[in-house]
């Protein structure tokens, strides 16, 4: 069996994403959504996005989430070690020190084999990717920031450029939303 390769930078990334969904996003509003920027950076993927349909295709989103992220341009996200280049055992000790994985897939030699070549090639091209700070916002929907109770605070620096941005940095707590969402569905 083939393996697909991996992405090697944010730009392929984006056009994957769309060729999916492009012929949707013209007819109708719609709002992006992204976490992290670590592993799986789906803030960063999501900011990127954005910012080359409106760019391209004159096209935006009416809101923007992003959770777990600072700024793709924040200096602190710059000036971060580089992780992706680790061995295997150290970058594990990596990833379960930031937590949000469960330690029963960490711990697993068979798991670990299988996503820790994905998880280390979804890094290295977030700690590629490069964006200078905009000198005039890129977008002008709102722009909700969240941060989980126990997350390190994130660097926002501008808000993701947006104008007229509502950003507003939320602690939650995951078994608080579990609650909500259970309650909701009953």
């Amino acid at each position: 069996m083939d393996k697909e390769p991996f992405f090697q930078n944010m730009q392929e990334i984006v056009y994957e994403v769309i060729g999916a969904i492009l012929p949707q996003l013209k007819e109708k509003p719609f709002a992006l959504f992204g976490h992290s920027f670590v592993t799986l950076f789906g803030a960063m993927t999501c900011f990127a996005f954005a910012e080359h349909v409106n760019k391209v295709y004159n096209l935006e989103p009416i809101h923007m989430f992003l959770s777990g992220a600072s700024a793709p341009y924040s200096e602190a996200r710059l000036q971060a070690p580089r992780r992706s280049h680790l061995s295997d055992q150290e970058f594990l000790v990596w990833v379960t020190s930031i937590g949000g994985t469960p330690p029963e897939i960490l711990a697993n030699a068979e798991l670990a084999k299988l996503f820790l070549p994905a998880l280390k090639a979804d890094l290295c091209v977030a700690e590629n990717y490069r964006c200078s700070r905009p000198s005039t916002p890129i977008l002008s929907c709102p722009v909700s920031c969240f941060d989980g109770k126990e997350d390190a605070p994130h660097d926002l620096q501008g808000n993701f450029m947006c104008n007229s941005c509502i950003v507003s940095l939320l602690l939650y707590n995951a078994s608080w939303i579990s609650f909500l969402l259970e309650r909701r569905s009953k």
